[in-house]
């Protein structure tokens, strides 16, 4: 079936057609670490883990050449010891590549540097502020 597109000539009626052919914003993301991430990164708990996934589930970005991962529903997990934490599990569109594990400090970066799915708007952090910090993978937070 193929989409026909017509005029109806709405302005005429003081429609503003512009709005109709907005897609509808069905989820807005923060596109920064945010305060409760960083005190919950260590706590192992099923509330944390469900605040993670539930900001960041469905959600793709680039890593590795220009592979896409994406973060679904149940694909985190919590990784004991020195640098440990919450990690968030970003399956690759290409299925010959493996899942891997990210930090939720590194993912918010890159989410933000990706197109996301229709729908799905990511704020981003205004320049200049302290949420434009980056994530520093060597010192495993994030840099000033």
């Amino acid at each position: 079936m193929q989409f026909c597109r017509f005029d109806l000539e709405l302005e005429k009626f003081s429609v503003d057609i512009r709005v109709l052919q907005d897609v509808e914003i069905t989820r807005e993301v923060i596109g920064w670490t945010e305060d409760w991430e960083k005190e919950l990164k260590r706590k192992n708990c099923p509330v944390v883990e469900a605040r993670f996934l539930t900001k960041y589930k469905n959600l793709s970005f680039e890593y590795d050449n220009s592979r896409v991962f994406t973060i679904y529903d149940g694909n985190c997990k919590f990784r004991r010891g020195r640098s440990g934490g919450w990690q968030l599990i970003g399956i690759c569109a290409d299925k010959d590549v493996e899942d891997e594990p990210f930090c939720p400090f590194f993912v918010v970066t890159m989410i933000c540097k990706f197109q996301q799915s229709e729908g799905i708007k990511v704020h981003k952090p205004p320049p200049g502020s302290p949420e434009e910090r980056q994530y520093d993978p060597m010192e495993d937070t994030l840099a000033e």
